[in-house]
């Protein structure tokens, strides 16, 4: 999913794209460097775009 504008309520902004995960892996190192996470995935089927972003729940 690709919110194009944010969490923004109602706004037609968001993508979304059916994907099945080929591999993953995550870096770690003891420097100052952020943790790294590699994901490997293939879209298997068209995209619904421009949906509405539903508003959070209670």
């Amino acid at each position: 999913m690709i919110l194009r504008k944010g969490d923004v309520p109602q706004s037609r902004s968001m993508d979304i794209f059916p994907v099945r995960v080929g591999s993953r892996s995550a870096t770690y190192t003891a420097s100052a460097e952020p943790a790294k996470f590699k994901v490997t995935f293939g879209i298997t089927d068209k995209p619904v775009l421009d949906a509405a972003v539903p508003a959070a729940a209670a």
